[in-house]
């Protein structure tokens, strides 16, 4: 494990063994010991398992969990430190959302709800389709533990109707770790896609295709006289 140690050592007179015609060789030289090496870690993040898909919004919705990230100590306690997200999508990311928030799910269902607890946040988008940095993050994982983290937006209620956004953690160098044996690392995974809204605005008809809508395909119709 993380932090755990071990060392080589050497000793001619009891650790080598070997034979010759004359048998007269004897081994000589004095011990040797290798450095002391300390086992570390690292640290890993993936979608989580319950990432939002996305959907129809109202334009004024709060607590909307548009991603959901998981995180793993692997072999050492890890500090997860500063994280950034971009925003993408039609909306206007500074106007059309009031706050952004960094939650830890833990029920775990990918959805902001009750027992979630805040790790950072809120902030705000400094303008439209930017990066945005949660730099004051302080929450440890014990090693080998494993948690769900949300991004959580609020909306404002200033988007259109058929907008759409999203968010994105582009790479996993966006997150700042230090392990408490390995010190600063660069996180194992992959990039992290949130779900796709789309903004139904109060009073707005919205028409799409619907989930069973027949397939295309020849069908004919019989008549009575």
């Amino acid at each position: 494990l993380g932090g755990e140690t071990f060392q080589l050592s050497f000793d001619p007179s009891t650790d080598l063994a070997f034979t010759s015609a004359s048998g007269a060789v004897v081994s000589q030289g004095t011990p040797a010991t290798g450095g002391l090496v300390t086992v570390g870690g690292g640290f890993s993040i993936s979608t989580g398992p319950n990432n939002p898909s996305g959907g129809l919004v109202n334009q004024a919705l709060q607590n909307l969990a548009v991603m959901q990230l998981n995180l793993e100590a692997v072999n050492e306690l890890c500090t997860v430190e500063q994280l950034t997200f971009r925003a993408t999508g039609s909306i206007h990311d500074r106007f059309d959302i009031s706050g952004v928030r960094l939650v830890h799910d833990v029920d775990e269902n990918g959805v902001f709800s009750g027992p979630d607890v805040l790790v950072a946040g809120p902030t705000n988008f400094p303008e439209d389709d930017a990066e945005i940095t949660f730099s004051s993050v302080t929450r440890s994982l014990s090693p080998n533990v494993q948690e769900r983290w949300l991004l959580v937006y609020d909306l404002s209620g200033t988007a259109s109707n058929l907008e759409s956004f999203s968010a994105r953690l582009e790479a996993p160098s966006q997150v700042q770790v230090r392990c408490q044996v390995s010190g600063p690392v660069t996180p194992a995974g992959s990039p992290v896609q949130g779900g796709q809204f789309t903004v139904q605005e109060d009073g707005a008809l919205v028409i799409r295709m619907g989930d069973q809508n027949p397939d295309r395909k020849s069908t004919r119709l019989n008549s009575s006289h």
